[in-house]
């Protein structure tokens, strides 16, 4: 069976999103929506209707699909914790430069909050790296030595 790895708060807001969509369903269900007209032609309203009961039941299916192959990601053993795997909080330092990113799955990516996909040019990069080395980031071709790795966020 596939697993999908989350953090904890990314699990959270999948759930969330989920229950905010069975909520909108209901809510589709119990409420009124546009009647076909009695002509020849359908009610565009309606079409519209449809359309977006369908994409709802698209993205229930695929959240549904998700939780049920969910699994919260565990920081690795303690002598494990100096390499950058899944989950790991890397804090980078270039000469003039600091980062720090967080290695998460697709779903949970987003490089605005740092969250990096391990699937993403940089999370390959630094998946499997120790504290104390040095990489070249591809987005910007500096040299960053890895100061620090940390997995406290997921206990």
């Amino acid at each position: 069976m596939e697993k999908i790895y989350f953090t904890k708060q990314g699990l959270k807001e999948i759930e969330r999103e989920r229950q905010i969509l069975l909520q909108l369903k209901k809510e589709k269900r119990d409420g009124k929506h546009p009647e076909i007209l009695h002509s020849e032609e359908v009610n565009p309203e309606y079409l519209s209707y449809l359309e977006d009961a369908d994409l709802l039941e698209v993205k229930l299916t695929d959240l549904e699909y998700i939780i049920k192959h969910a699994e919260i990601i565990k920081p690795p053993s303690k002598k494990d914790q100096n390499a950058i795997v899944l989950g790991a909080r890397v804090f980078l330092e270039s000469e003039n430069d600091k980062n720090e990113f967080e290695l998460v799955n697709t779903f949970e990516a987003d490089p605005i909050k740092g969250k990096i996909s391990i699937e993403s040019p940089l999370g390959k990069n630094l998946l499997g790296h120790r504290k104390g080395e040095e990489i070249i980031l591809a987005n910007n071709h500096k040299k960053y030595k890895i100061k620090k790795i940390s997995y406290h966020h997921l206990a």
